[in-house]
């Protein structure tokens, strides 16, 4: 069962992310409905959810201080960000949502969302296999932060460990070949020599990406717009 919670000031909205969430997933789900940011932020600690779908602009305490709130004391809720101003996209990185959903495309947006939060549960199962000198190796592709190239090696780095590619004569490998097996999973290519997993981007600056465990990638000034369309794309679409 999914459990879910809905916080948003506007009756209207929350009675009609309730119906698209009963149509939209084929899971059975509970659903607490909160018509007060302040209600909610006082229950934060107590409340049994999975996910929870987070209006922005709410008049007591906006979305970004309970997402900061839930990313400190909940980090093992998942947040969706429903907004009506579009632009807040950008913002919202800082609070790493893992959707952003749009009121004038409501239905649309919490489709897509629900199917990639059932994806999700089946993408943590999704395995990368890859052999070292030592042995043949496999890691969960959600455990991977990211990939990096240096000369003709590349290393693969996830959340407790460090791993080298073995180079193989009649197997190529290259950030090229594995950004186009894994780009479809949420990998970007923030730079020519590394490709980072976007869970675990913390937030994109003008010159750099930082990751969830502070570890910083310098990016191309120019191309920052571009990894953060992508990024945008995988929080509000499907991954």
């Amino acid at each position: 069962m999914i459990r879910i919670a809905i916080v948003d000031d506007e009756k209207i909205i929350l009675e009609k992310i309730c119906q698209l969430i009963e149509r939209s997933i084929d899971i059975k789900t509970s659903i607490d409905i909160f018509e007060s940011s302040n209600l909610f932020f006082q229950k934060v600690n107590n409340i049994l959810c999975d996910i929870v779908f987070l209006d922005i602009d709410m008049p007591e305490i906006n979305g970004f201080e309970i997402a900061k709130t839930l990313n400190n004391a909940r980090p093992d809720i998942t947040i969706i960000f429903v907004s009506n101003f579009e632009h807040l996209v950008f913002e919202s990185f800082e609070f790493h949502p893992f959707r952003f959903v749009r009121k004038s495309c409501l239905e649309k947006d919490i489709e897509c969302a629900l199917a990639s939060y059932k994806k999700e549960i089946k993408r943590k199962q999704d395995i990368y296999f890859f052999k070292t000198n030592e042995a043949e190796r496999s890691v969960r592709i959600a455990d991977i932060m990211y990939f990096e190239s240096i000369g003709h090696d590349i290393f693969i780095y996830t959340i407790n460990d460090k791993f080298k590619i073995k180079r193989e004569r009649e197997k190529h490998i290259s950030i090229k070949l594995i950004t186009e097996k894994l780009e479809n999973k949420g990998f970007i290519r923030v730079h020519k020599s590394f490709l980072v997993n976007y869970l675990h981007i913390y937030t994109i600056n003008y010159n750099d990406v930082i990751l969830k465990n502070n570890y910083k990638i310098n990016v191309n000034p120019h191309k920052v717009n571009d990894i953060k369309k992508i990024y945008q794309k995988f929080i509000m679409t499907e991954v």
